[in-house]
């Protein structure tokens, strides 16, 4: 079974032109300023990162921080993707279907059979399998170009979208994770967690801090992600979330980022470090917009 790609127009849907701009993401201003260089074996400490997953004239530079970091870092063949569901309700934690193909205009990427069958056999009431829930969802999608790039097909992917849940699920989706993570080998294992940060503006409905002038706005948006991003380099994962649910922040990532923070701890990860944040406003002159402006954070998780 294939899964076509939904989030044509976040990305280009011709081969070369998303490699052209995979490419200008990195060399952008905002991005990391040169190519990536995959360092064989690596180090291989990082546990994961975050990384935004709008259209990549807006998020691309500010993701690309988070890719030439896992390629320093060295590579992984199995990569696990944490992600917000935008449209399908998800009642916990969402798997792909195991037996599918993910297609991108780079090719076909392979799911990790192996990893979804134990943590499907773990019963987590949680966490269910299904392939509705990820058809028409861009947010796991995105990532996949950025890893096809650095590491061709020589990885498999475990595509994970999640709803709105309590911490205390959280932590029961968390536990099964590290349970079924302690039978694969983790020095070959990587997160990456789909999130983008706080969406502002008319179009979303959300203005705390009024509509403008716009350097009031950009400002609050530093501001306020920034609370949320020490609380995630802080590996607090009960703080980040007690602080986007109780101040309503838009921050559509949240659970994934959560559930990740979790593990991470479980593994003696201590700190996160910030590539880089920057907001749309900033980032794509081209296509400014005061209803719709979107913040971003690439930020690595490790000791």
């Amino acid at each position: 079974m294939v899964r076509y790609p939904a989030a044509i127009g976040f990305y280009p849907g011709n081969k070369d032109e998303l490699i052209s701009m995979i490419k200008w993401a990195f060399t952008h201003s905002y991005g990391p300023g040169n190519e990536p260089k995959v360092k064989y074996p690596g180090k291989k400490e990082l546990f994961g990162v975050i990384s935004p997953h709008a259209g990549y004239i807006f998020s691309g530079p500010i993701a690309a921080h988070s890719f030439n970091k896992l390629a320093e870092d060295g590579p992984r063949r199995r990569i696990i993707l944490f992600g917000p569901s935008h449209g399908y309700p998800v009642p916990g934690a969402a798997v792909a279907e195991k037996d599918e193909k993910w297609m991108t205009p780079l090719g076909d990427v392979s799911l990790d059979t192996e990893f979804i069958t134990t943590l499907l056999a773990e019963k987590n009431d949680a966490i269910m399998e299904s392939r509705l829930a990820h058809s028409h969802e861009h947010s796991i999608e995105v990532q996949l170009p950025f890893l096809q790039y650095l590491f061709k097909d020589n990885f498999s992917i475990v595509p994970v979208i999640f709803g709105s849940i309590s911490y205390s699920t959280i932590q029961r989706i968390a536990e099964t994770f590290v349970d079924v993570m302690k039978s694969f080998d983790l020095s070959d294992t990587f997160f990456v967690v789909s999130s983008d940060f706080t969406h502002y503006g008319s179009g979303y409905g959300y203005a705390p801090a009024g509509t403008g002038p716009v350097s009031k706005v950009l400002k609050w948006m530093y501001d306020h992600d920034g609370e949320a991003i020490k609380r995630i380099i802080e590996m607090n994962s009960e703080s980040f979330f007690k602080y986007v649910t109780e101040n309503h922040m838009t921050i559509c990532g949240y659970v994934g980022i959560t559930t990740a923070l979790v593990i991470a701890k479980k593994f003696n990860m201590t700190k996160g470090t910030l590539l880089k944040y920057a907001t749309s406003w900033d980032t794509n002159e081209d296509y400014r917009s005061e209803a719709h402006i979107v913040g971003y954070a690439s930020i690595a998780l490790g000791r």
